[in-house]
């Protein structure tokens, strides 16, 4: 599960990097350069998760415990899904205060806040 949100927002991701373009729902889109400095949070899960497992290992081996037990694959997935959902909320939060109606031209400034 956690593979397929981290392969889905690697997708969302490079689409809105060439678009220019990022929907976040039916009626709410982000244009232009802040769909794209989005799109560059919605690539971060995968890198994120190498340095965040390369940290966990060295940590967990400088306390003498191996890093490949069975028993912190859980703690593994943990953090992984941890970042994957960081991610998805910082994507979604800050897109929803920049983007604009989708109906309005790609140009048009987005609504004042409620």
């Amino acid at each position: 599960m956690i593979l397929g949100a981290e392969i889905g927002l690697l997708i969302v991701g490079i689409m809105a990097l060439v678009r220019g373009k990022l929907p976040l729902t039916k009626k709410r889109v982000v244009y232009g350069l802040p769909a794209r400095l989005l799109a560059i949070i919605a690539l971060l899960p995968i890198p994120v998760t190498f340095v965040a497992a390369i940290v966990f290992a060295i940590v967990m081996d400088t306390r003498g415990q191996n890093p490949a037990s069975s028993a912190v694959r859980w703690t593994g997935a943990g953090i992984e899904a941890a970042i994957v959902i960081l991610c998805i909320a910082a994507m979604y939060g800050i897109g929803w205060r920049l983007g604009t109606d989708a109906n309005a031209p790609p140009g048009a400034p987005p609504p004042p806040p409620v």
